[in-house]
């Protein structure tokens, strides 16, 4: 079954802003004035995404011949959240997939757009540390198993007590009943609900 993907633009703010002026007027002309200084703090917005599918994606053959032959293959996708222009966010999933013992593998990145919001954002939830930390904490998700068989592979992730957890679910396909590297090793996934801070 494939499921459509969707960005939310979430121009809140923009459309608040909008809405609340009436009509231009000049003020009469006085003396300068000082600057003036904000005296409300600015509120903050929130959305949340929920199950959020990442569409199966195949890597590349990198390596070696196009059939893993029983010999598993040793499988490692890793998840990692990333803010692009202050408002975009992104995640990686990124694959490897290495015959043991052999020489075939895959390997290969897929990013997938999951929203855009009206202003900077300031926090997602679930993630194990700030936006801030995302490039230099590494995968804020991975998971690694070796393929035994031909059949699907399917794994849950329920979310832990400290609501870090990102990945709901994982789909692979790691070895087939004849080639697979490059055309059928892959992994789909679904998210946990994001919670977007803006």
């Amino acid at each position: 079954m494939m499921r459509r993907f969707m960005s939310y633009a979430v121009p809140a703010a923009a459309l608040l802003l909008a809405g609340c002026g009436g009509p231009e007027t000049q003020a009469p002309a006085e003396s300068p004035a000082e600057p003036a200084v904000a005296t409300t703090k600015q509120g903050l917005s929130t959305i949340t995404i929920n199950d959020f599918p990442l569409a199966f994606y195949v890597p590349p053959k990198v390596s070696g011949d196009g059939d893993f032959a029983g010999h598993g293959p040793q499988m490692d996708i890793d998840f990692e959240l990333d803010v692009r222009n202050g408002n975009e966010l992104w995640i990686a999933m990124r694959i490897w997939g290495s015959e043991v013992p052999g020489t075939t593998g895959v390997h290969g990145d897929q990013f997938y757009h999951i929203a855009t919001t009206a202003s900077p954002i300031v926090s997602v939830s679930p993630s194990p540390c700030p936006i801030s930390q995302y490039s230099a904490f590494g995968p804020e998700f991975s998971f690694h198993y070796k393929d035994t068989g031909h059949s699907l592979d399917a794994f849950g992730f329920q979310q832990v007590p400290d609501n870090t957890r990102i990945v709901q679910s994982l789909t692979c396909v790691g070895d087939t009943a004849g080639d697979e590297a490059g055309t059928r090793t892959g992994c789909s996934a679904v998210l946990h609900d994001l919670t977007i801070t803006f």
